[in-house]
């Protein structure tokens, strides 16, 4: 919990500032910086420093305040004002290393100097009308005259003297009211001092040292640039797809807009590059391991899948897709496919004895391609089919089925020469010609057989086997 301990960790690090020009840690983030407060201990300022000039008790000072043990620290405001005044006298008056000034200093956290500690003697000034003797404790604040400097040193003072730049050159006032007023002035400006110190250390750690987050949506990379510019920060710009922004234009920003951010820090900030998109590739030939790999390459997935009969694609491999080839979708769109099953199997139906038109029309609405053979029958009528070939079975689309069609009974044509022939030449003629006869006299018959008349007359045609009358005289 923060108590007034706090605020002296506070005033220990704008201490170290002053003395070094730089903060004791950095981090990439506000919280890694913090986290950094909490596991580290803030370091001397002469170890940060090259050629550093800073005394040991000043850093001592600095490293008694930011003790990651509170109980270390200067118990309040009040024990830390004492231990200033008594660094500022010794650095007025020059001193440069005393080992009891830098236990003083730091004594929680310097125990182990304090065995070797030897009495200490307070010390006027060559220049004082009387000298000041005595032994004093430096834990007393009002044991050092704010006016007369008096110099807090050990048993080996005289060995550091060669140290000390001025330390007995310090002038010495004996008028008592002029004394009193002027610590009572100094008092109050170094109290002020503090003060102020305590104060902005408080307000740059808690707001001083951030700014608002400008909002930068909607806004080009050259616009938002100026604004992130204005407000003390600085952009890192990546692309980002998005369905709503046009291309070119701000998304987001981390930090957000509106929310805190360091003063001279860095703000991810995210262009649109427009809606995310991707082509749908060929599918249709390719097995469903390969159409998943495919798919996966361009950020698509693999739908629902079905089968079906296919004439050009063998089994197993994809004949068709659900969304065309080169349409534009969105990152991890389903893809759904039909796989071939193979070859669809035709059930063969013999139109044996049926109309030969009627199976035609058939067989070829079912895939199948027809044969016809054209055959005389003098027992079925024309147009009848007479056999089929295969009758029963499966075939498959583009397979030929063979229809021998009766053209019904063979005809041929009543031969010439039959009229006014003897009767025995005529039937001679015609059954050469695979045809019957029958006789009949006609009314005026008298014997001689000749043949007068046919019925049916002279190139009519009838079937083979007809039988034609012959009317003889």
């Amino acid at each position: 919990n923060a108590d007034k301990r706090s605020d002296i960790y506070s005033a220990g690090v704008v201490l170290f500032e002053l003395l070094t020009g730089k903060k004791p840690y950095y981090g990439e983030t506000e919280i890694e910086t913090a986290w950094m407060h909490v596991q580290r201990s803030v370091p001397a300022p002469s170890s940060v420093v090259e050629d550093s000039t800073i005394p040991d008790y000043l850093d001592q000072l600095v490293l008694a305040c930011t003790s990651r043990d509170p109980s270390e620290r200067p118990a309040d405001g009040h024990e830390l004002l004492r231990r200033v005044r008594i660094a500022r006298r010794a650095l007025t008056a020059g001193i440069t290393d005393d080992a009891e000034l830098t236990h003083a200093m730091n004594p929680m956290g310097m125990q182990d100097n304090v065995a070797n500690a030897a009495s200490v003697s307070v010390i006027s000034p060559p220049s004082s009308p009387a000298a000041v003797t005595g032994s004093e404790s430096l834990s007393t604040p009002d044991s050092v005259n704010e006016e007369t400097p008096q110099l807090l040193v050990g048993a080996d003072a005289r060995r550091t003297k060669a140290k000390r730049v001025g330390a007995m050159r310090l002038p010495a006032f004996n008028n008592e009211k002029r004394y009193r007023k002027r610590r009572g002035v100094v008092g109050f400006i170094s109290v002020l001092l503090l003060a102020l110190v305590f104060g902005f250390g408080t307000w740059w750690f808690a707001a001083g040292r951030y700014t608002d987050m400008p909002d930068l949506r909607n806004q080009t990379r050259d616009d938002a640039n100026l604004l992130a510019a204005q407000a003390g920060i600085t952009l890192k710009i990546a692309d980002s797809y998005s369905e709503d922004v046009p291309i070119g234009l701000v998304i987001t920003t981390d930090p957000a807009a509106n929310t805190k951010i360091r003063r001279g820090g860095e703000a991810k900030t995210f262009l649109s590059i427009g809606p995310e998109r991707y082509p749908v590739p060929n599918l249709v030939g390719s097995t469903l391991e390969e159409a998943k790999a495919t798919l996966q390459s361009v950020n698509l997935e693999l739908g629902t899948v079905t089968d079906g009969w296919s004439d050009d694609q063998p089994l197993g491999v994809i004949i068709d897709q659900s969304v065309a080839l080169g349409e534009q979708v969105r990152r991890n769109t389903s893809i759904g496919v039909t796989v071939s099953r193979g070859r669809k199997p035709i059930s063969v139906v013999d139109y044996t004895g049926q109309s030969a038109a009627s199976a035609l029309s058939d067989l070829n609405a079912a895939g199948l391609e027809v044969e016809i053979i054209d055959t005389y029958s003098d027992t079925a009528p024309s147009g009848t089919v007479l056999k089929q070939e295969p009758s029963s079975g499966e075939l498959f689309k583009g397979e030929t089925v063979k229809l021998t069609v009766s053209k019904g009974p063979e005809q041929v044509a009543i031969p010439a020469g039959l009229e006014w022939s003897r009767l025995s030449d005529a039937q001679a003629i015609l059954e050469a010609s695979d045809l019957k006869y029958e006789v009949r006299q006609s009314i005026s018959y008298i014997g001689l057989n000749i043949v007068t008349e046919t019925s049916p007359q002279y190139g009519t045609m009838v079937p083979r086997g007809y039988s034609v009358i012959l009317y003889i005289k």
